[in-house]
C-alpha cells in the first residue's frame, strides 16, 4: 500500500488493496490498530481521498462494521488539525505581543531579534513576557 500512496490513481486502485485491508482487520494481534493506522496514513497523505469515499470502500469491500472506523479517524484527524491551527495562532498572537512589546520598550527588534521570536517555543515566549518589565536590553531579555 505504502509504494501507492502517491499513485494518481490510487482511488480507483483501492479495491486492488481491499486484500491488505482485510487482512489486517482479520489479524488478532493488533489488526485493527494496524487497520486504523493505515487510515490514517491514507487519510493525512491523500487530500483528494475523502473519508466518506474511503469508509465506502471499506465496508463495500473490506467489512461493514469498518465505515465508524473511517469516520472517526478522519474525525480525529480533523480534530488534531484544528488543534495544531489554534496552538499555531495563540503561538502567533503571542509573537506579535512579544514584538509590540520589545518595540515599545527597546526599539524596532533587530532581525536576529525577530528571528529569534519567530523560532521561539511556548515557553520562551511565555518566560520573556514575563521579564519583559525588568530586563535592561533586549540580549538580556532573550538571554532570561
Amino acid at each position: 500500500m505504502l509504494k501507492h500512496i502517491r499513485d494518481k490513481d490510487l482511488i480507483t486502485r483501492l479495491p486492488d488493496l481491499a486484500p491488505i485491508f482485510a487482512d489486517a482487520y482479520a489479524a488478532a494481534d493488533g489488526g485493527l490498530s494496524a487497520l486504523r493506522l493505515a487510515l490514517s496514513y491514507l487519510l493525512e497523505a491523500r487530500d483528494d481521498l475523502a473519508p466518506q469515499h474511503l469508509a465506502d470502500f471499506l465496508e463495500q469491500h473490506v467489512s461493514q462494521d469498518l465505515e465508524e472506523l473511517a469516520m472517526s479517524t478522519a474525525d480525529r484527524l480533523r480534530e488534531e488539525g484544528r488543534q495544531q491551527e489554534r496552538v499555531s495562532a495563540r503561538l502567533q498572537a503571542q509573537r506579535r505581543t512579544l514584538h509590540r512589546l520589545i518595540e515599545l520598550r527597546f526599539g524596532p527588534p533587530s532581525p536576529a531579534t525577530e528571528a529569534r521570536l519567530q523560532a521561539a517555543t511556548e515557553a520562551d515566549l511565555a518566560r520573556w513576557v514575563d521579564h519583559i518589565l525588568t530586563a535592561a536590553s533586549v540580549d538580556e531579555l532573550l538571554g532570561s
